[in-house]
C-alpha cells in the first residue's frame, strides 16, 4: 500500500466524518436569503450563454462553521496528484489494497461478479447507468456519444461511446460496445473486447459524472428548485415550506463546484477525461439538449421502451423509480390540496405565478403550473430529481466509480487492459475524491414535520413518511427475489436534497 494512498486516506476519511457531522442534525428552520445571480458567461466563460447561475457567497441552510470544512475539503481535492502519472495499479493489488484499506468488499458485496461481462453489463439496469437505458432494436442501450464533442486531456481515450446489452429472463449480457469512431467490438473479441470496455467504462462514468449529475442535476434541477425557494416564494408560503427540505444546502454545494469544481485547473477537470476546452463545447450542448420530459417518469420508460422490462422484472432501477415516484407525487397531490381547494386557486396564487416565470433565466426551458395537477407533476419531478436520481449517479458513485477496473474516470487508448486503465495516481485520486463526497446528507425519512406552516402541512408531510415506509417494505420484497439486490432506492437511504 502506498504512502499516498494512505496519506489521502485519511484526507477522505477527515473531510467524510466533517460531512457526517454536518448532517448529523436537521438544519434550523429560517429564512434563506437571497441567492446573488450572475451569467454563465462570466462564471466559467463559455462565451454566448446568458443563462445565470448562483454565485459569489455560498447562500444555504448551513452553519458558517460547515462552510469553512466544505471550503477545506475543497482545497485538498484540488492538491490532489491528479497531473502525476507515475506508475501503474495491476488489478489484483488495486483489488486488494482497495479492498483493505478502503473497505471495498463492503461496497462490492452485492457485486461478487464485478470483473465478468455479465457484472459489468448489469451496470446498464441496476448502475449509475441506468437512468438512459432504452431500447434500439433487438437491444437496449446506454448512448454516450455526444461525449465526442470533447477534445479529451492529453492521453485520455476518446469516450464518444455506445455501449448495448441484451436483457431477459436469462439474465443480462453485453451485446457491443460502438467506438467513438462507429466500430464495433463484440464480447467474443479477446483482448480488444477487454480493452473497450475499460474505454466504454470511462465514457460511462465521464456521461454520468459531468453530464447526468453535475450539469442536469446541480446547475438545472437543483439549482432552479433553489432559486426558486431562496428568490422567489415568501417564507410564509407553503410551497416554499413544502420545497424548503428539498433546497437545503444545495447552493452551498453548487457554489463550491462553480469556484472549485468547474473550470480550468480545478477538481472537475482533473479528475474527468475532457480538457477544459473539451468542457466548453459540452456544457452549451448539454444546457442546449436538456429535457425535463427525461425526467418524467413512468413516461419517460414508455418512451425509451424500458416499461417492457419494468413488467418483467428485469429493470431494478426502473421498478423502483416508478414506486418512488408515485410516493411522492402522491404526496404532492395530498399537501396542495390543503391549500389549494381547486385549479382556479393555483392561478390565483400571483406570488406562485410569477416565480415560475422568473425562473426562465436560470432554467435551460420554462416551467409552468396552471391547475393543480401540474404544479404536483412539476414539483414531484423537482422532488425526484434531487432525491433518488441524485442518488443514482451520485449517491451510490463509491460502489462502483472508484475501481480502476470497473468504472474508471478516465482511460487510455492501448492494446492491453493493463495498459489501458488510469495510472494509479489517476484512480487514488479519484478513490479519494468519491470517498469525499459520499457522505449522505439529511434522509428524507427524517420528522421533517417541523419545516410546515401549519396542522394541515404536518399532517401531509407525516403521512409522507408512512408511505416512504410502505414503499421500503415493497423494496425489501422485492429484493428477496432479485438475483442481485437493489438496495439503492430504498426510503431509508434516499435523500432530501443534493447538498453533498
Amino acid at each position: 500500500m502506498s504512502f499516498r494512498t494512505k496519506l489521502w486516506g485519511q484526507v477522505g476519511k477527515a473531510a467524510l466524518q466533517g460531512a457526517k457531522d454536518s448532517f448529523s442534525k436537521l438544519p434550523v428552520l429560517a429564512p434563506p436569503p437571497k441567492a446573488g445571480l450572475v451569467p454563465l458567461e462570466e462564471a466559467w466563460g463559455i462565451p454566448g450563454t446568458n443563462v445565470l447561475i448562483a454565485q459569489d457567497l455560498p447562500y444555504s441552510i448551513v452553519p458558517l462553521s460547515e462552510r469553512i470544512k466544505q471550503s477545506v475539503v475543497h482545497m485538498l481535492l484540488w492538491l490532489l496528484p491528479n497531473n502525476q502519472r507515475l506508475s501503474r495499479w495491476d488489478k489484483a493489488t488495486a483489488t486488494r489494497e482497495l479492498t483493505a484499506f478502503m473497505g471495498l468488499d463492503v461496497k462490492l458485496d452485492l457485486w461478487k461478479d464485478w470483473d465478468t461481462d455479465e457484472g459489468w453489463a448489469r451496470l446498464l439496469v441496476q448502475g449509475p447507468c441506468a437512468g438512459d437505458l432504452k431500447k434500439e432494436g433487438d437491444v437496449w442501450v446506454v448512448d454516450c456519444s455526444v461525449l465526442g464533442l470533447a477534445e479529451m486531456r492529453e492521453g485520455c481515450a476518446p469516450l464518444g461511446v455506445k455501449v448495448a446489452i441484451h436483457v431477459d429472463e436469462a439474465g443480462v449480457r453485453p451485446a457491443w460496445i460502438q467506438k467513438q469512431d462507429g466500430t464495433k467490438v463484440y464480447p467474443n473479441e479477446g483482448e480488444k473486447w477487454k480493452v473497450a470496455r475499460v474505454i466504454a467504462s470511462a465514457g460511462l462514468h465521464n456521461w454520468v459524472g459531468m453530464v447526468r449529475h453535475v450539469l442536469n442535476l446541480h446547475y438545472v434541477a437543483a439549482q432552479g428548485l433553489s432559486i426558486l425557494v431562496h428568490n422567489h416564494l415568501p417564507f410564509e408560503h407553503p410551497i416554499h415550506r413544502l420545497l424548503w427540505p428539498h433546497v437545503a444546502g444545495t447552493l452551498l454545494v453548487n457554489w463550491g463546484a462553480t469556484k472549485n469544481f468547474v473550470g480550468p485547473n480545478t477538481i472537475g477537470v482533473h479528475n474527468y477525461a475532457p480538457s477544459w476546452n473539451g468542457w466548453l463545447k459540452l456544457i452549451p450542448v448539454g444546457w442546449g439538449a436538456f429535457t425535463w420530459e427525461d425526467y418524467d417518469i413512468p413516461d419517460v420508460y414508455v418512451r425509451r421502451g424500458t416499461d417492457e422490462l419494468i413488467r418483467k422484472g428485469l429493470y431494478p432501477f426502473g421498478e423502483d423509480a416508478t414506486l418512488i415516484w408515485g410516493v411522492i407525487r402522491g404526496y404532492m397531490d395530498d399537501y396542495i390540496s390543503q391549500y389549494y381547494p381547486d385549479d382556479a386557486s393555483i392561478v390565483a396564487d400571483k406570488v406562485l405565478q410569477d416565480a415560475f416565470v422568473s425562473l426562465d433565466k436560470v432554467l435551460p426551458k420554462p416551467l409552468r403550473a396552471r391547475t393543480r395537477g401540474e404544479l404536483a407533476h412539476v414539483l414531484t419531478r423537482f422532488i425526484s430529481m434531487v432525491s433518488l436520481e441524485h442518488k443514482l449517479v451520485s449517491g451510490i458513485a463509491w460502489d462502483y466509480m472508484s475501481h480502476p477496473y470497473y468504472l474508471p474516470n478516465v482511460a487510455k487508448e492501448a492494446a492491453t487492459v493493463e495498459e489501458a486503465v488510469p495510472y494509479r495516481e489517476e484512480a487514488e485520486a479519484n478513490v479519494m475524491f468519491r470517498y469525499t463526497i459520499s457522505a449522505m446528507c439529511w434522509r428524507m425519512m427524517e420528522d421533517w414535520s417541523y419545516v410546515a406552516l401549519d396542522e394541515k402541512g404536518k399532517g401531509a408531510i407525516r403521512r409522507f413518511r408512512e408511505s416512504l415506509k410502505q414503499a421500503g417494505v415493497e423494496i425489501d420484497r422485492r429484493n428477496r427475489s432479485r438475483k442481485v439486490p437493489f438496495p439503492h432506492l430504498h426510503p431509508d437511504g434516499l435523500e432530501t436534497s443534493v447538498a453533498v
